[in-house]
């Protein structure tokens, strides 16, 4: 959550918009996206919460979150830079790919919890990037960009509501009955995405194929010479 408002709000940053908005123009593009950020952010904060009652409040405080949040902030321009530079979906993908990875390690091992950072910090700067900067704003029509945002803002709110009503009922899950499942779904999250085109403008997309051409056609004029 603080990491999402951040992204929002920091003053320095400016965002050039797309004039392109297919993808969320058609509904079940949207609704797909939609369903990837609502499972993360549910997911995320109750894995998260249950994290605290195994390894204890002060350790995923002082060392998990704190490092998590300074990797993320690091992160953040650099995922920016790589989306306009290869694309937004192989990133969106492998970050669902890396929680899944992330929430298998845990329920096998205990001591997975130090690579938990670098999993969490990959994941948070992605699809903040890619949610907040990318699908609710660059690549949506104008006229709905300020309801995507508010649509956008949903499931980071029932993520919080749903860890504080797990806390507020007492519920508590062992790693291998919680992360096992949780890591399929991630991995089932990420298999769905494979059908999402990709968000970059028709453009750019349309440029990068004719430099490929070029390339190729050197190539064979080099090797036929």
């Amino acid at each position: 959550m603080p990491l999402a408002l951040y992204s929002v709000i920091w003053p320095s940053l400016t965002v050039n918009f797309s004039s392109d908005y297919s993808v969320v123009k058609e509904k079940k593009f949207l609704s797909a996206l939609f369903l990837a950020w609502l499972s993360f952010m549910m997911i995320d904060y109750l894995a998260a919460y249950n994290l605290r009652l195994i390894y204890g409040t002060s350790f995923m405080e002082s060392y998990v979150r704190l490092l998590n949040v300074i990797l993320s902030l690091a992160l953040l321009p650099v995922i920016g830079y790589l989306f306009d530079r290869y694309g937004r979906r192989p990133f969106i993908i492998a970050s669902y790919v890396a929680l899944g990875f992330e929430y298998a390690f845990i329920s096998a091992y205990k001591e997975a919890i130090v690579f938990y950072p670098a999993f969490e910090s990959f994941a948070w700067s992605t699809l903040t990037v890619f949610f907040i900067f990318v699908v609710w704003s660059d690549v949506s029509p104008p006229e709905v960009r300020r309801k995507l945002y508010a649509l956008g803002f949903i499931p980071v709110f029932l993520g919080r509501f749903s860890e504080r009503l797990f806390e507020f009922l007492e519920l508590s899950f062992r790693r291998y009955e919680l992360y096992p499942f949780v890591s399929m779904f991630m991995f089932m999250v990420a298999a769905l995405l494979l059908f999402i085109p990709e968000t970059l403008p028709t453009s750019v997309i349309e440029r990068r194929r004719m430099i490929s051409y070029i390339k190729k056609a050197k190539k064979l004029k080099e090797h036929y010479r």
